[in-house]
């Protein structure tokens, strides 16, 4: 997918699939690498409002889809969404849009947390 970074897909879904409205815009695409501070602050920022939950991941249920998975690893932070059992959509940078499961070796000591969206 051209033009959106991980945020930027994350919140494309949860708008067209899950109806989810007032999530934050920060503007142009980023780089997970070369924008981390700001990634990390945009969703600190989100994840602080009263639209956002975390939630407790339970190993033997995936979450559902449409929740959003918060990743850090070597400084850098990125963000995915949950689209079926186990598995998540990502956008990084090299690899373009990648749906894989979260639970293996790559990710499993890197998720940060996982986020529902709360309406008003």
């Amino acid at each position: 997918m051209e033009g959106v970074d991980c945020y930027g897909l994350v919140k494309l879904i949860l708008e067209q699939e899950h109806g989810v409205k007032g999530m934050i815009n920060y503007g142009p695409g980023l780089s997970h690498k070369d924008d981390a501070d700001i990634i990390k602050s945009t969703f600190e920022e989100a994840v602080a409002s009263k639209h956002w939950k975390k939630i407790d991941y339970d190993e033997m249920r995936s979450p559902p889809p449409g929740t959003v998975l918060w990743i850090g690893f070597l400084g850098e932070y990125h963000v995915g969404i949950v689209v079926g059992e186990w598995t998540m959509m990502h956008i990084m940078d090299g690899m373009g849009t990648v749906i894989e499961d979260f639970r293996g070796k790559r990710w499993e000591h890197r998720i940060l947390g996982f986020y529902e969206w709360k309406p008003d």
